[in-house]
């Protein structure tokens, strides 16, 4: 069974691990050039981001689809991102994205619904430009078949971020489950945020080895810096909103889990 750490130590010692054995690389620095080809991402992940890029002494770098923000609760993160990663972050301008909800090129529902299926225009080049010594995706869809094809070519290491799990893939047909038995064989390994997902990648033939627990991270800093500024006053008050004068009280929030989705999980969850 896969250790578990931290998601910002598990990057760390994987990718330097790879690093001290001497393979896949064309630079000369002491510290591999990392390259996250993540198509969009919320603000939970930039301070995650942030810190692996002092760990890697500068050399981590996020590569986004600028097209992907241009939807309502999305425009400021375009700001965000180039403000806390700088030129560590590579904007991509060339996508056009097809909504399966919209059934539009560019035009986002304003929630997760639909399929968004990539027309990566210019995506090769730009990733090859960078030069990075490892590629990091996420999923087995969106930008990876490309990563696949372009670690095929230069020989460079292709980690997938990954966190579905038996349960939100309960559903998925033979062809998408083929596929991603095909894409593991091109993949170095895969870095996962729990027991549940390490179960379902062993479920589609994936190797015990190839799988990282703790490479997921929350925006664990900005949940922090929000309970700080939390008085005595304020917790007993939301405490008797609830009803709750004893014990520990959970306080869920999400802003894409449906309610049925959320009753399984505290099902599941209670009775483990």
């Amino acid at each position: 069974m896969p250790k578990e750490k931290t998601a910002k130590s598990n990057y760390f010692e994987i990718i330097m691990d790879i690093f001290s054995k001497k393979l896949y690389f064309m630079n000369t620095s002491n510290t591999p050039k990392i390259l996250y080809a993540n198509p969009v991402f919320l603000d939970y992940r930039l301070p995650f981001y942030k810190y692996l890029n002092e760990l890697f002494q500068g050399n981590f770098y996020v590569l986004y689809s600028v097209n992907r923000y241009h939807r309502p609760g999305f425009e400021h993160l375009l700001f965000k991102i180039q403000d806390v990663m700088g030129n560590n972050a590579i904007p991509y301008e060339g996508e056009l994205v097809y909504d399966t909800f919209t059934k539009k090129i560019n035009e986002f529902a304003p929630e997760q619904g639909g399929k968004k299926i990539p027309i990566a225009k210019g995506l090769f080049s730009l990733i090859r430009k960078q030069k990075a010594d490892i590629i990091i995706s996420e999923g087995f869809f969106q930008w990876t078949p490309l990563l696949v094809l372009y670690t095929f070519f230069t020989r460079k290491p292709l980690y997938i971020g990954y966190e579905r799990t038996m349960h939100t893939e309960r559903n998925a047909g033979w062809i998408k489950v083929l596929h991603r038995k095909l894409t593991d064989y091109f993949v170095t390994g895969y870095l996962v945020n729990g027991s549940e997902t390490v179960k379902y990648l062993k479920s589609i033939g994936v190797n015990d080895e190839k799988i990282h627990i703790g490479g997921m991270n929350a925006d664990s800093e900005g949940l922090v810096s929000a309970i700080a500024q939390m008085t005595d006053k304020d917790k007993k008050k939301l405490k008797k909103e609830y009803q709750q004068t004893q014990g520990l009280l959970f306080y869920f929030r999400d802003k894409w889990l449906r309610e049925k989705e959320l009753s399984t999980f505290f099902r599941h969850g209670l009775s483990m």
